[in-house]
C-alpha cells in the first residue's frame, strides 16, 4: 500500500482505524456529491425532454440548469485524488467535466456551417455516456465508503 494520492490502497489500509481523516472524508463527500451528480444529470434529461415533448420555452432551464451541475465534476476530481481511489477510478472521474465539455463541443459543432448538423446527435449519446460514468463512480463511491466502516464480525 502506499500513501501518495491516487494511489490504491490494500483493504488492511481501508478498515484500519489509522486510515486519516481527511481520506475518510474525501469519500463521504465523493459519495455525496457523486450521487447528487447523478440526479442532475436525470433531471437535466428530463428538462431536454419536457423541452421536445412538452414546450420549447424551456430550453432556458436545460441551457442554464448545467451551469449548477458541471463543476461538480472538478469537485468529484478533488475528492477522488484525497480519497485515494487509485489512477482507474481518479481518471474515470476527470472523464465527466471532460464529458460535459464535449457536450458543448457537439451542439457547436452541429451549428457550424462547416460541419455535419449530426454531429449535435453525438449530443444525448454522450449524455448517456456521462450518466452511466456517473452512476458508476456513485456506486464504486458507495462501495469504498462502506468500506470505511465495515461490519462487526
Amino acid at each position: 500500500a502506499t500513501s501518495s494520492i491516487g494511489q490504491s490502497e490494500s483493504a488492511a489500509d481501508v478498515t484500519s482505524p489509522s486510515f486519516p481523516a481527511r481520506v475518510r472524508w474525501a469519500r463521504y463527500i465523493y459519495l455525496v456529491v457523486a450521487w447528487v451528480f447523478v440526479a442532475c444529470v436525470v433531471v437535466q434529461v428530463f428538462s431536454a425532454g419536457s423541452a421536445i415533448f412538452v414546450d420549447s420555452s424551456r430550453w432556458e432551464l436545460h441551457t442554464s440548469f448545467v451551469r449548477v451541475f458541471e463543476p461538480m465534476g472538478l469537485l468529484l476530481f478533488v475528492a477522488a485524488l484525497f480519497a485515494r481511489f487509485g489512477l482507474r477510478h481518479t481518471l474515470l472521474t476527470l472523464c465527466l467535466p471532460l464529458l460535459a465539455g464535449l457536450q458543448y463541443l457537439f451542439i457547436d459543432l452541429g451549428r457550424s456551417s462547416g460541419f455535419s448538423a449530426e454531429f449535435a446527435a453525438l449530443h444525448p449519446i454522450n449524455a448517456l455516456l456521462i450518466f452511466v460514468l456517473a452512476l458508476h463512480l456513485g456506486q464504486f463511491a458507495w462501495r469504498k465508503t462502506r468500506e470505511l466502516d465495515p461490519a462487526p464480525a
